[in-house]
């Protein structure tokens, strides 16, 4: 799970790369040939310099989804709480007509999957589209050519199992209190 690193150095051939370049185009700016393996070098010491900094750039980002999961989870937890909260009566009825408590914690852990995924989805159609205009940026800024636009499946589908862990997880403890709410205490 590294970052690969491609530098133009055509116009005509953005994604050719570093490597090599200087035996390429050095004899075209005026390059020596003694001083070709020099060249070599010092671009291969910038295309690591580089591709240090879009690890680091990485490692962030992913903290920052991190840190946002977290605060989204606990809003989830917070939001599905008030729901019980607000439908105990409503709990209460569906427990006298014969809902069991197994049903009811179901149903609430049901609804926070839903929430789950809708914001998965969303989350993936928002990122997918905010990657594709950075890496273009990123590409034609810093490199002069667009970065290759590279999606990992796997890592959509981790995030969303770590996601649903974490709503399922989140959503336990009010599933808990709604089905062990008495139908004399939802209904009082």
């Amino acid at each position: 799970a590294g970052v690969e690193l491609v530098v133009a150095s055509d116009v005509d051939n953005p994604l050719a790369g570093l490597f090599g370049a200087a035996k390429t185009y050095g004899p075209q700016k005026g390059i020596a040939e003694d001083r070709l393996p020099a060249v070599d070098r010092v671009l291969e010491e910038w295309a690591a310099a580089v591709g240090d900094h879009v690890i680091i750039l990485v490692r962030m980002l992913v903290a920052m989804a991190v840190i946002l999961a977290t605060v989204g989870l606990l809003g989830l937890a917070s939001a599905m709480g008030t729901s019980v909260v607000e439908r105990t009566r409503e709990i209460g009825v569906m427990k006298a007509i014969g809902a069991t408590g197994r049903r009811i914690r179901r149903l609430i852990l049901g609804e926070a999957l839903v929430i789950v995924g809708v914001s998965w989805v969303v989350a993936v159609l928002v990122g997918l589209a905010l990657t594709w205009l950075v890496e273009d940026l990123i590409g034609r800024l810093g490199f002069l050519a667009p970065l290759p636009f590279v999606v990992a499946p796997a890592a959509m589908l981790g995030w969303l199992a770590l996601v649903t862990l974490g709503g399922t997880l989140a959503t336990l403890l009010p599933a808990r209190r709604a089905a062990r709410l008495t139908v004399r205490a939802a209904l009082a």
